[in-house]
């Protein structure tokens, strides 16, 4: 009995070994497709001919169109039977998503409704994967070393990005040479490749346990309002997606202004996000621990506080040197505000409705993105597509961010206690109003 027991232990561990392998190198390249791809949708919009509006949206409306058709994921996992399979067929979608991209570029013309309508697929595909993938997550790793883990994984994952952002150097060699969509062409095939390795990763991992394919319901209003009536998931969530509102007034466009107003190289491009994706690389082991140590919601707080001035940092300086800096300071925000918010999706939200849940927000969130993009475009368009509109553009993402801190006061009172300090700090004030105390 004892030998069957410690065969079984050991059985277990070496399949909780393997699957932490997997999971590792299917985040790795999954990252190096990140970096050779989705990063350069814009420049290659650019290259194209695109205007820098027209650049700037196709990372938010291709992406809304692309969260508008994986909501049948719900369905589609039950009607498959299975989270690996599903998973892995969608991951090879979104791999074969990229092909038309190599043969336009090297055609050497591409119309921008076919780029839309790959990025499109590219979109949908890979947020089909996100929800029940996270799901399986769970039953892969177990709750004692996930944030550990998690940390270490996201460490290789930071890594692939930065290999992949080395894509940018590639370009930037292929535009001295006079053959710039080639060069695109060959980034595009490198970006293909990583993600069917990352497919087989996916494809060669323990299956989650049916029990919870079982309990995965399609989605209905009644299903929703029941899944959202928690109130620390409906307050998570709601903050989760103002906050990426306010980022995305800005973000689709800072590639944008480095290239078209910065008149930086692709060198210095890369170099930028080179940098905060090696920084937080490097910091990301610890983060995962301090999250351990003094909870997620906390850390939540530290990415939230960093993160709200940076887009108006970029307003004061327009050298390569500053933004350097500026990156710099990001990437650590950033990798405590992803981190804590990876962590308290899987402590907040049970496994059984995490799909459903997820791909309800997934939905929302790319609506979020779609709004802060138009949202954005109109300040370039008010303001004027130049120095002037960026500016804009830079502080209002920042305000918006500071807004958003009151309601990650409501969620997570333990942090800074905003609402309270706020709260006295006006009730002082008022009292030293001439009269306010003074008897009617």
């Amino acid at each position: 009995m004892t030998d069957v027991t410690h065969s079984d232990r050991s059985g277990r561990f070496g399949a909780l070994r393997r699957n932490l392998r997997l999971l590792t190198a299917d985040g790795a390249t999954w990252a190096i497709m990140t970096g050779t791809a989705e990063w350069q949708f814009a420049l290659f919009a650019l290259a194209i001919g695109l205007s820098e509006v027209m650049a700037g949206l196709v990372g938010t409306v291709p992406l809304f169109a692309g969260a508008v058709l994986q909501l049948v994921t719900p369905w589609g996992v039950r009607r498959v039977g299975s989270i690996r399979l599903w998973v892995w067929v969608c991951a090879a979608i979104q791999a074969c998503a990229l092909l038309p991209l190599a043969i336009g570029a090297f055609s050497g013309t591409f119309p921008w409704w076919g780029l839309y309508a790959c990025v499109c697929i590219y979109w949908a595909s890979g947020f089909a994967t996100a929800p029940p993938w996270q799901s399986w997550f769970t039953t892969l790793v177990p709750s004692a070393i996930r944030p550990t883990f998690v940390g270490h994984r996201d460490r290789f994952v930071q890594a692939g990005l930065a290999c992949g952002m080395l894509a940018g150097l590639f370009l930037q060699f292929g535009e001295s040479q006079g053959w710039p969509l080639i060069a695109f062409g060959v980034v595009f095939v490198v970006s293909f490749l990583a993600r069917i390795g990352s497919t087989i990763c996916l494809a060669n991992q323990s299956d989650a346990e049916p029990g919870l394919v079982e309990k995965i319901e399609g989605l209905s209003p009644s299903g929703i309002r029941r899944d959202f009536a928690d109130r620390r998931t409906r307050q998570l969530l709601l903050y989760m997606l103002a906050y990426l509102l306010s980022v995305m007034i800005v973000g689709p466009y800072f590639v944008v202004y480095m290239r078209k107003e910065l008149h930086f190289e692709y060198w210095q491009i890369t170099a930028g996000l080179f940098v905060m994706i090696l920084v937080k690389a490097m910091i990301l082991p610890y983060i995962g621990r301090l999250a351990k140590r003094i909870g997620p919601g906390r850390v939540l707080w530290i990415g939230a506080v960093v993160t709200m001035p940076m887009a108006a940092l970029w307003a004061v300086d327009d050298s390569f040197l500053w933004i350097v800096v500026v990156q710099t300071l990001a990437a650590i925000g950033w990798a405590c505000w992803e981190t804590a918010t990876f962590l308290l999706i899987f402590d907040i939200i049970p496994a059984e409705r995490r799909t459903s849940v997820l791909t309800v927000y997934q939905f929302v969130r790319a609506a979020a993105f779609l709004i802060g993009s138009l949202i954005g475009a109109a300040i370039l368009e008010l303001f004027g597509v130049g120095p002037t509109g960026y500016i804009a553009l830079f502080v209002i993402s920042s305000l918006m961010r500071f807004v958003t801190l009151f309601m990650l006061a409501s969620l997570e009172p333990t942090g800074l206690q905003l609402r309270d300090r706020t709260r006295k700090g006006v009730v002082r004030a008022v009292g030293f109003l001439p009269g306010i105390n003074s008897p009617d």
